[in-house]
């Protein structure tokens, strides 16, 4: 999800960011959908009700889990990377 360095990031923050949630869908194409499982380590559902006042479309798999699908069919540049930001800034 994050790549050190990125534009606009430090590898500290990149680090910090990677610290705080887990992509637990599988690294395999054949084993995955388009879907994102990712495992929120702080305050799950707080984040879940930022991202969907935000407009992102996901649901929640207790106790931790928030689901998104940003395919390129379906969503536009600007709102995965609105999602990327409403992860980034979550503490």
């Amino acid at each position: 999800m994050h790549r050190a360095g990125a534009k606009g990031q430090s590898n500290a923050d990149a680090a910090r960011t990677l610290d705080r949630f887990a992509m637990i869908t599988p690294r395999e194409p054949e084993a995955r959908g388009c879907q994102l499982s990712i495992l929120a380590q702080e305050h799950p559902k707080e984040l879940f009700n930022k991202l969907q006042a935000a407009g992102v479309k996901c649901d929640f798999r207790e106790p931790n889990v928030i689901r998104v699908a940003p395919t390129p069919l379906y969503n536009a540049f600007h709102e995965v990377w609105r999602f990327a930001q409403i992860l980034n800034t979550h503490r």
